[in-house]
């Protein structure tokens, strides 16, 4: 029994013990919680607007000096929340540019200790002004401490206006970084650069990448790869640690088509930061523009192994499949992709989710639900190029190719994630207003950027069209040449030999393409070509037959079996392929106008 009593007492000693433990390791956890908050309160930057300095008449009349500095800090918030995603305010709280705006009020509470601890350590910055003058014509005048002052005179109508002017002011000589944001959002974009140059000669590291890479953006956007490429280079140079600066290099490389030199920034990056997998999805993504389909898939799933719910990898996996032609693995993606519980998402990665998911769809021939996600993605972030390509290639497949030309200039106008736009472009022109206005494009396009492989598939189709079989060879040759596991190189290459009567040469490049892209039909149907050519008309038939087998909605296999059948004498089963082939889809999703056009351009 004595026994027994000291367990008892002995147990009830061990649960006080733990009991005093936990609420210890509480109260701990609670102190460490609110120095952490204090220490992020503290160290946030602040623009404090003080109460104008307001003339008696003025008063008399309504202008109070809190009344204007309310009114100054309604315009200084509509500027910050206009300009600032919550994708930039990441960013900013990294680099320390950005702050909050606040009025001082005479309420005691948490908030203002911290902006009393605040502006004794000298992190606010603090706004005063004055409103001289009469009501026929005001003057608003802005000091920021320290930094000098400006007017801003106009009628008492103009207020808010002169009161905007002067918070662009205030920004310019506080966060010029949020003030060019602010300003290219208005389709000011040399407002926008003149903004960002203080930060670039300045001497923060940090906050100088961030602007080279917005302004390496905002030419890039202009059509200006060359110096959009240099602006994003010198960010790298400038803060070669920022995973923003490496990144907007990678992309501005790959937009312009510099494949070999978006690898090696890719590699650099992967290899200082292999544990991370937001870099192996990141070259996923760059090896998707490069057309590097097997390096693609090998980052995706690297990028997936470290991170299962990092939604780039998935991207990088579904983006693959659809240039790999294996629609049924990029849906799988897709529809992965679109399980929330799964992957996590962020306003800079769901355009790509959307781009992806119509680009699939439209593929597997759903057009309705793709073409929801298309006007989806051009209503809700129309400065996305995403949504207007798939809103283009929608319209080009529903044959309104001059509808689709609207949209697609319009991706277009953007060097940027653009990957495919300008070849439909060329390839709307050529249906809407002929060869000739198609190779003027091409010849534009790609004097601009001459890495584009599928705009020179697209100027490989068009010169083997019009008689050029010299230029078209030399077309898909470079197209193979530029992107070695892309398929649509080399099935361009062997459309090109064929065109120039080579048909020995084309079936080797129709086979290397279905090597290539086994699911994809376009390949079977030129080796069928080929062969038929060569007076194998069995051979061809089986190639057909596999063609219908990958794309069983596609009316060119059974119109091409239909002719060959034709000419070896079998006339009712030629009608049944030509009836059937009457009754299915004219356009190959992946290419539309490819094999469906016959224009006089003969």
């Amino acid at each position: 029994m004595i026994e027994g009593r000291l367990a008892h007492e002995r147990l009830i000693g061990e649960f006080v013990l733990l009991r005093e433990a936990t609420l210890a390791v509480a109260v701990l956890g609670l102190g460490f919680g609110l120095l952490a908050l204090a220490w992020r309160e503290v160290r946030r930057r602040s623009l404090v607007v003080e109460a104008f300095d307001v003339p008696p008449a003025l008063e008399a009349e309504g202008w109070s000096g809190s009344v204007v500095a309310r009114r100054l800090h309604d315009q200084l918030a509509f500027i910050r929340d206009h300009a600032v995603t919550s994708a930039e305010k990441r960013a900013l709280r990294q680099t320390g540019i950005g702050s909050d705006i606040s009025i001082p009020g005479a309420r005691v509470s948490l908030n203002s200790v911290f902006a009393y601890l605040r502006a004794m350590l000298g992190r606010d910055t603090f706004v005063a002004g004055e409103l001289t003058g009469a009501a026929e014509a005001l003057s608003v005048t802005v000091r920021v401490r320290d930094r000098g002052r400006a007017s801003f005179a106009g009628p008492a109508a103009a207020l808010d206006a002169l009161l905007l002017a002067a918070g662009e002011h205030i920004f310019l000589e506080t966060q010029p970084y949020v003030l060019a944001v602010y300003r290219r959002s208005r389709g000011d974009d040399a407002g926008a650069i003149a903004a960002l140059r203080p930060l670039v000669t300045g001497p923060d590291a940090r906050a100088a990448a961030l602007a080279l890479n917005l302004w390496g953006e905002i030419l890039l956007q202009s059509g200006d790869f060359a110096g959009g490429i240099a602006r994003h280079q010198a960010a790298v140079q400038r803060c070669p640690i920022d995973q923003a600066a490496s990144a907007g290099l990678m992309i501005a490389l790959a937009s312009s088509g510099q494949w070999d030199a978006a690898r090696e920034v890719v590699r650099a990056y992967a290899a200082r930061r292999w544990r991370s997998a937001t870099a192996h999805g990141l070259h996923g993504q760059i090896l998707v523009y490069a057309l590097d389909i097997a390096g693609a898939e090998t980052a995706g799933r690297r990028c997936l192994r470290r991170d299962r719910r990092d939604v780039s990898g998935a991207l990088s996996l579904g983006f693959a499949g659809v240039l790999r032609h294996d629609y049924a693995a990029a849906r799988r993606h897709a529809d992965r992709v679109l399980d929330g519980r799964r992957f996590r998402f962020t306003e800079q990665t769901l355009p790509g989710v959307m781009t992806l998911l119509s680009w699939t769809l439209t593929c597997l021939r759903d057009y309705a639900a793709a073409r929801d996600y298309a006007d989806h993605m051009c209503a809700t972030r129309p400065d996305h190029n995403g949504g207007w390509v798939r809103l283009g290639h929608l319209l080009l497949l529903s044959g309104d190719a001059a509808g689709a030309i609207v949209p697609l200039r319009r991706a277009t106008r953007s060097g940027v994630r653009s990957m495919g736009a300008t070849a439909l472009l060329a390839r709307a022109l050529w249906q809407a207003e002929g060869a000739a206005a198609a190779l003027g494009y091409i010849h534009e396009a790609l004097a601009r950027n001459p890495h584009d492989p599928p705009l020179y598939v697209v100027r490989s189709d068009v010169l083997a069209v019009v008689g050029e079989h010299k230029a078209a060879l030399e077309a898909a040759r470079h197209a193979a040449a530029s992107a070695p596991s892309w398929a649509d190189g080399h099935e361009a290459w062997g459309r090109a030999l064929l065109a120039a009567g080579d048909s020995a040469g084309a079936c080797s490049r129709f086979e290397q393409a279905a090597r290539l892209a086994p699911r994809w039909a376009a390949p079977y149907l030129g080796w069928g070509d080929c062969l038929a050519a060569r007076g194998r008309a069995a051979d061809a038939a089986a190639q057909y037959a596999r063609a219908i087998t990958c794309d069983p909605l596609w009316a060119a296999p059974h119109a091409h079996w239909g002719a060959l059948l034709e000419r070896t004498g079998d006339a009712a089963g030629a009608k049944a392929k030509q009836v059937r082939a009457a009754s299915l889809d004219p356009e190959d999703p992946a290419a539309p106008g490819r094999h469906a056009r016959r224009r006089a351009d003969k």
